[in-house]
């Protein structure tokens, strides 16, 4: 992504995100087997509204796994490493899943 205030702008929102659905009004602590109490299935259906879902704790751990691993390899408090090239790939990953090639989720082979 090369709009700078854009990238800074989904950052801050999916780490919001995050802490909001690690709050304890989303977690299931002991409710259920679950991670996450409240997700929809398929809302069109009717179908699992407002349900625990094992695929929507999937993608819950993965985007907490993905910025675990952003934060390791970038300081997003410091603009140069921010919206270094390693950076925005990883945006570019995160928000959409496509990489060319080079890269294994989100992350520069070679440079590893």
């Amino acid at each position: 992504m090369d709009d700078k205030p854009k990238a800074k702008t989904y950052y801050d929102k999916a780490v919001y995100m995050l802490s909001e659905l690690s709050s304890e009004r989303y977690q299931s602590r002991g409710v259920n087997d679950a991670f996450l109490l409240h997700s929809s299935g398929h809302k069109p259906n009717g179908g699992e509204i407002d349900a625990s879902i094992i695929y929507a704790d999937y993608y819950y751990l993965e985007a907490l796994l993905r910025l675990k691993i952003f934060q390791k390899i970038i300081n997003p408090y410091d603009e140069k490493d921010f919206f270094s090239a390693p950076a925005l790939l990883f945006f570019n990953f995160f928000f959409t899943g496509n990489s060319d090639g080079r890269y294994k989720d989100g992350i520069e082979v070679a440079r590893w």
